[in-house]
């Protein structure tokens, strides 16, 4: 049976598995329901986004693949953190409460505002005009009032990928480091510039970049990034400053292979075997799940067309 888990005023639909298959585990069983639901949540919206191949709808075709990491960092956020997006991290807004419809029926719905049109949506998702930068410099800013403030409050911001934009991903690690911010930098794309931000021939799990800790995880593992986000999150909400989690994954071209051949390295996959060694996974469950999900994208796409 479905149940509901209201978290920061919004609902959340989960479905639990029967107590007596519950084993041991660190992560309540709610949660480890509420990332899978929300990874497949992501997936569902870009697939069916892309399908239709519509200029009035965002693109979020570059947001497969990164479902754990953006599930497992974002799922434990409350309404007032901030959140810094990327391309690939657009759909944590989904994740930390944005309703669908309201990201795909907004007025700045165009080829040119896809990311402008996240900031707005009532969950905390901060400017992202201007470039990683300026982006960067505003989610430190952010982070600056809550320290002052002592608020307990964190910012998440995930770095872009591109070669211009290390300088400006160092500047804000550098920045963090020195003023002991709470915020989590993301690195989604730690396999192709791992050596950027770190210092060189440093090669060991956890690491300092400048002066940030730096935990390196298997960026398709929702369970393992969650482990060190948590951790972070914790740290962060009692003024012990920032960190930085490099999320190692396949490159660009293997998260392509996967899709065009059987998906090996699928994380969604990955967290249904998990789920299955634990006794909690069940196919009919998962049905139920994706048929809400799916009513749910029909009525969101339904009112961006009118």
């Amino acid at each position: 049976m479905s149940t509901v888990a209201v978290k920061d005023q919004r609902e959340i639909h989960v479905v639990e598995p029967e107590p007596e298959k519950e084993a041991f585990s660190l992560i309540k069983r709610v949660r480890l329901w509420e990332m899978y639901v929300a990874m497949l949540k992501c997936r569902m919206t870009a697939d069916t986004v892309s399908s239709l191949r519509t200029p009035r709808l965002p693109d979020f075709s570059e947001t497969v693949g990164w479902e754990a990491a953006v599930a497992a960092v974002t799922v434990d956020l409350h309404t007032e953190d901030g959140l810094s997006l990327t391309r690939e991290s657009s759909l944590s807004a989904l994740v930390k409460g944005a309703k669908l419809e309201s990201l795909l029926t907004s007025p700045k719905n165009t080829a040119g505002q896809k990311r402008a049109m996240l900031h707005g949506l009532g969950v905390g998702v901060l400017p992202q005009e201007g470039g990683n930068a300026a982006r960067l410099h505003t989610a430190c800013g952010v982070a600056m009032a809550h320290k002052m403030r002592c608020s307990g409050r964190v910012v998440v911001a995930f770095m872009e990928s591109s070669e211009d934009s290390v300088a400006s991903n160092r500047e804000a690690l550098a920045f963090c480091g020195r003023h002991q911010l709470p915020m989590i930098l993301v690195d989604l794309h730690a396999t192709e510039k791992r050596e950027s931000l770190v210092q060189e021939g440093d090669k060991h799990l956890a690491r300092m970049a400048h002066g940030v800790p730096t935990i390196a995880v298997d960026g398709g593992d929702v369970v393992a990034v969650y482990r060190v986000a948590s951790e972070a999150l914790s740290r962060a909400r009692i003024d012990r400053g920032a960190t930085l989690i490099e999320c190692l994954g396949p490159r660009h071209e293997a998260m392509q292979a996967w899709r065009n051949n059987g998906q090996p390295h699928d994380p969604i996959g990955a967290m249904e075997t998990y789920l299955s060694a634990k006794g909690l996974f069940r196919e009919k469950r998962k049905n139920e799940i994706v048929s809400e999900i799916r009513r749910e994208l029909e009525t969101a796409i339904g009112l961006s067309r009118k």
